[in-house]
């Protein structure tokens, strides 16, 4: 989390936490990204989930995801 330090930081709700653990690429406007990137996904507990970064138009895909989808 240290490394992305002033990086936006998106919390997400469990049904899209589970979404970001199997790597979807999701809208941007589904996770609140604005602006240029990269994002911190966290859940709401604060655990950090993955991180994403734009893709195609309208979408944002993860760089790297950092949760098992079993643990979620």
């Amino acid at each position: 989390v240290e490394a992305l330090r002033g990086r936006p930081r998106l919390v997400v709700d469990a049904p899209t936490a589970a979404l970001v653990a199997h790597g979807r690429v999701l809208a941007a406007a589904a996770l609140g990204a604005e602006g240029a990137g990269p994002w911190a996904v966290v859940d709401e507990a604060g655990t950090l989930l993955a991180v994403y970064e734009l893709h195609r138009e309208g979408t944002v895909k993860p760089a790297v995801v950092l949760v098992e989808p079993s643990t979620i």
